[in-house]
């Protein structure tokens, strides 16, 4: 069963995971290095978010 805070934290990727790539895209011209950049900033919000509601 999935906790509250994974439910909001795969809300915000859902949410905000193409904006993001699209920003990241633009800058890098790299569609795998977009995505891979995309995904790390992901990794560290959902880091410091679960570090932050302990």
């Amino acid at each position: 069963m999935e906790s509250f805070k994974d439910q909001i934290f795969f809300r915000w990727y859902e949410d905000y995971s193409a904006s993001i790539f699209k920003c990241i895209y633009a800058i890098v011209q790299e569609p795998q290095t977009a995505e891979d950049l995309m995904q790390e900033t992901f990794l560290k919000v959902f880091e410091k978010y679960t570090a932050s509601k302990k």
